[in-house]
């Protein structure tokens, strides 16, 4: 499979980190999480925007091998972080108001920072998109399944087969350190945005609210993945 680059939507305004018992949160969920839930964005289904896989070349292509294929870790699916986080001011630019959009820088900041303290603990990569696509699955998934994401070996499978398509991809790597860092953000504060609605519609038993993130589950997981959801397992099988 190979990749190229899309962009996401607008992601959620309010921090909701309440994890449940069934959550995907509870597999691999930020710690440090808020007792008090708030409602969170909606962002619409139709406006969903993120990189998404496409059909991988064929042996008769013209596309160029890349040298580092040649290596014995491939082509790196990491990449440099800048002077400063990305997506938390592309969010905040969406919103008119100057006040809601300081707001949502900030909470978009405190997200990431939070992934970021997770990954450390649990030891997990840096920087990784393969890492970064593996969370988006694993709790966008669980969303859609209503919990039955995947567990932590699974995830790690899933980590593996991500990283060796982007490894082998021309477009990926032809994607510079900013590039990557946009996507690698995008897909975290995605992931997180949804999981936390459904958290919240499923706290106030809203069992309308938590269709629609379901809904939108399947709809960004078939986009990414560009597989019917019930194949979406076999990324971690």
């Amino acid at each position: 499979m190979g990749f190229f680059l899309r962009t996401s939507a607008k992601l959620f305004s309010i921090i909701l980190t309440l994890a449940l018992a069934s959550s995907s949160l509870a597999q691999v969920k930020l710690e440090d999480t808020l007792k008090n839930a708030a409602k969170p964005a909606m962002p619409a289904a139709s406006q969903a925007d993120i990189k998404k896989p496409v059909a991988p070349a064929t042996a008769d292509s013209n596309a160029a091998a890349l040298p580092c294929e040649k290596t014995p870790v491939g082509c790196p699916t990491t990449f440099k972080t800048g002077a400063s986080m990305i997506a938390p001011e592309w969010y905040a630019n969406q919103e008119k108001d100057p006040k809601e959009a300081a707001k949502s820088r900030q909470k978009a900041l405190a997200y990431l920072e939070k992934y970021k303290t997770h990954a450390i603990n649990r030891r997990w990569e840096l920087n990784d998109i393969a890492r970064a696509y593996a969370f988006f699955t694993s709790l966008t998934y669980n969303v859609y399944s209503k919990g039955n994401g995947p567990s932590q070996v699974e995830m790690e499978v899933m980590t593996r087969r991500f990283r060796a398509e982007l490894s082998k991809d021309p477009k990926f790597q032809a994607n510079n350190d900013r590039e990557r860092q946009f996507i690698y953000e995008r897909l975290i504060l995605v992931a997180l945005d949804n999981e936390a609605g459904y958290v919240f519609a499923k706290q106030r038993n809203d069992e309308v609210s938590q269709q629609k993130h379901r809904e939108r589950a399947k709809l960004w997981l078939e986009e990414v993945i560009e597989k019917p959801v019930v194949q979406i397992p076999d990324y971690w099988k």
